[in-house]
């Protein structure tokens, strides 16, 4: 195989890879909402501050997942798209 033929399959199975961490971290997403939900409904009616933080915890976390997500779907298309291109 020649050495642009190594490239493009690296260039495949990273792109690979990339969508099962993808697709990872979007179960992780998942999770994470409905478990933001379940605590809003059981926790509704507390005025605590530690629910409060919790929430905002929560959903910091789902926007760096959100972010996480989009660059690996990124990648993946880049790394796809250049090894179509070579």
């Amino acid at each position: 195989m020649s050495d642009i033929g190594l490239i493009i399959e690296s260039l495949y199975h990273a792109a690979g890879r990339v969508d099962e961490v993808t697709e990872l971290i979007h179960r992780a997403q998942g999770e994470l909402d409905a478990l933001r939900e379940r605590m809003r409904r059981v926790l509704a009616d507390s005025q605590s501050p530690d629910v409060a933080r919790a929430h905002q915890i929560s959903a910091a976390t789902v926007e760096h997942l959100t972010t996480a997500l989009m660059a690996l779907m990124t990648a993946g298309q880049e790394a796809r798209h250049r090894a179509s291109t070579l």
